[in-house]
């Protein structure tokens, strides 16, 4: 038999260069879920204005408080 080449020392320092730090993107991840949290939160709010306007009962109390 023939020696060959051991590939696992190439793989690994190719796997250094070409590897994103992990630290980057969990503060990419944390910066979509906040964002997907601001957007849930921007609708709910919406909706229960909407509700609010439409709602006679809660009209009333409304004005009162304006």
């Amino acid at each position: 038999m023939r020696n060959r080449k051991k590939k696992g020392i190439r793989f690994f320092a190719n796997r250094r260069v070409n590897k994103k730090t992990t630290a980057n993107t969990r503060y990419k991840q944390a910066g979509h879920l906040a964002r997907f949290e601001n957007s849930l939160y921007l609708k709910h709010l919406f909706l229960t204005e909407r509700f609010r306007i439409f709602n006679p009962s809660l009209r009333v109390a409304r004005e009162r408080w304006q």
